[in-house]
């Protein structure tokens, strides 16, 4: 008996077996292509491209957080999603380089193709911030040139200002005409709010800042003028009292300061117009004197009136200068 029994039980859920297998239960999937209620996913393409060109931006990373999705753009700078149905995508690009950026895309279709373009940064690539101290008329000006760069082309920078960060100042550099990189800016410090000293620049800090014309800005570390050479130099021959030809032997009083530096002779010819003739650079502290004996400038100077100075340059590129004298060269 207990054989027939099993044997019936083996034949009943055979005949259940084959009953599930041969009806067609319906699907509730809709990740299943053969439910009936099976929904086909949503197709996005997204290019990232540079804001002033076509290119496209390889391993730009791409988040939308109300789906879950995220990703990196391959080397044409395109990223391939396929996605539930929804109303609208809110994509967040970013990329090494570039300023973040945030676009909402909507109504959307079963098969999108969108286009993403990203804003370079500018680069600070070189900067120089150094103080000036006129010794004649006890003058100061700080002194700030910068190298910048942008990917998307100089056309892109709209400003690029010096902000005092310790009070409502700020000052545009200029492009300088001679480069397309360099930006610069000359201030007298009466021109800064709270009557600042020599003693007390130091104590101040700047940030320069560069705009792009479509609103992006970055601003860099503070800067700070590290020293003011507030000497007075004393240049002595030649001078309106005497005459110079052949080589020029340039003399000054020496200075004792506390620090590393150099002196700087600046010659200029004077012909109705100033013009600078050369800077003559890195003369030792220890010396009083300079001999221009170089034959491809000696053999070049013009007879007439020349005008020289004396300066003293640190280590930082901070200047003190002397008052201006002239004097007669003849050939």
């Amino acid at each position: 008996m207990l054989k027939i029994f099993n044997y019936i039980t083996v034949y009943i859920f055979l005949i259940c077996l084959w009953l599930l297998i041969a009806c067609d239960a319906p699907r509730e999937n809709p990740y299943d292509p053969n439910a009936d209620n099976y929904q086909a996913p949503v197709s996005t393409k997204i290019t990232v491209h540079h804001l002033n060109n076509s290119s496209g931006i390889e391993n730009a990373l791409l988040i939308e957080e109300k789906l879950g999705l995220s990703g990196r753009t391959d080397a044409s700078g395109v990223k391939q999603w396929y996605h539930k149905e929804t109303d609208s995508l809110l994509i967040i690009a970013d990329a090494n380089g570039y300023f973040k950026d945030t676009t909402l895309f909507t109504p959307l279709s079963k098969n999108n193709n969108f286009d993403i373009y990203l804003n370079a940064k500018p680069q600070i690539e070189e900067t120089n911030f150094n103080s000036i101290y006129f010794s004649y008329d006890d003058k100061t000006f700080i002194q700030m040139r910068a190298k910048i760069t942008d990917t998307d082309g100089q056309d892109d920078i709209e400003n690029v200002i010096l902000k005092l960060r310790q009070d409502i100042f700020n000052d545009t550099l200029e492009l300088d005409n001679s480069s397309v990189d360099i930006y610069q800016t000359s201030i007298n410090i009466d021109d800064l709010p709270g009557n600042i000293t020599p003693e007390a620049l130091p104590e101040l800090n700047f940030d320069l800042i560069v705009q792009n014309i479509n609103g992006d800005s970055i601003a860099s570390q503070p800067y700070s003028i590290k020293r003011v050479i507030n000497e007075t130099l004393y240049p002595l021959t030649p001078n309106s009292d005497s005459s110079a030809t052949g080589n020029i032997t340039f003399t000054w009083q020496k200075n004792n300061l506390d620090f590393f530096y150099t002196y700087n002779v600046v010659l200029y010819e004077f012909s109705g117009q100033v013009k600078l003739i050369d800077v003559f650079k890195n003369i030792s502290s220890d010396q009083n004197q300079y001999i221009l004996d170089d034959p491809a400038i000696i053999e070049n100077l013009k007879s007439g009136t020349h005008i020289w100075l004396l300066q003293v340059e640190d280590q930082l590129g901070n200047i003190c200068l002397s008052g201006q004298l002239f004097f007669q060269y003849y050939q």
